[in-house]
């Protein structure tokens, strides 16, 4: 591709085999993160000066490290991203072409610490590193406008807020099960199409509307 930078396109492929060495469906954000602190690139000098070291992929997908190391062969082809993640590439495109720029690392990290409710984003939390830190030191990478860049980010912040507020309840005793979906997180379901189909009609109706599903163990209730 021409619009993005050899060590993006690093990034994009080591998050893929990271995906695919640990046997999940799709790729991640916390994938693109690993895979960040350990392609050469603008991001992984952002990360390790707050406090992200490069040996963050070892530490965190040992065995999918160690499986990457023993294939010879390029699995990025072999695993989707997840919308979550898509859009994050997307954004991050939006942000180097701002700038009249290829895509590099550095957008790829600001595009990523922007979305919120995220494991990449929990991950960062756990590390106790500074969000708006981060984007704006990438920000600066790109040499990015600060008052655009300071904007943006807040911008994003705000939109989340406003989005989550509008079920807190839910958010606190419900899981949300969409979300789930678009970060990858649920196994897939094959071969029970009319089981789905009757338990949704179910759950649709006034009254009546408790499901029950039987079966042995282990068959997929």
């Amino acid at each position: 591709m021409d619009n993005i930078t050899k060590s993006a396109e690093k990034a994009l492929q080591t998050a893929a085999n990271l995906a695919w060495g640990s046997g999940v469906q799709a790729v991640r954000t916390e994938h693109l993160l690993a895979a960040l602190t350990a392609a050469e690139g603008a991001a992984k000098e952002i990360l390790q000066n707050n406090g992200i070291p490069d040996t963050f992929l070892e530490e965190k997908f040992p065995d999918a490290a160690k499986k990457m190391k023993q294939s010879k062969k390029d699995h990025s082809s072999e695993v989707p991203f997840t919308p979550i993640l898509q859009k994050i590439v997307e954004d991050a495109g939006i942000l180097a072409r701002h700038e009249r720029q290829k895509m590099g690392t550095e957008h790829l990290l600001m595009a990523l610490v922007k979305q919120r409710d995220t494991t990449a984003g929990e991950m960062l939390s756990e590390a106790q590193t500074n969000m708006r830190k981060i984007y704006m030191d990438a920000a600066e990478m790109a040499q990015m406008d600060a008052e655009f860049a300071k904007t943006d980010f807040m911008s994003s912040r705000e939109k989340d807020d406003t989005r989550r507020s509008a079920t807190p309840f839910l958010d606190k005793h419900a899981k949300d099960l969409v979300k789930e979906a678009e970060e990858g997180n649920l196994d897939p379901v094959f071969d029970r199409e009319n089981e789905i189909e009757s338990v949704m009609e179910i759950l649709g109706r006034r009254t009546k509307n408790n499901p029950c599903i039987l079966g042995e163990p282990g068959v997929g209730k």
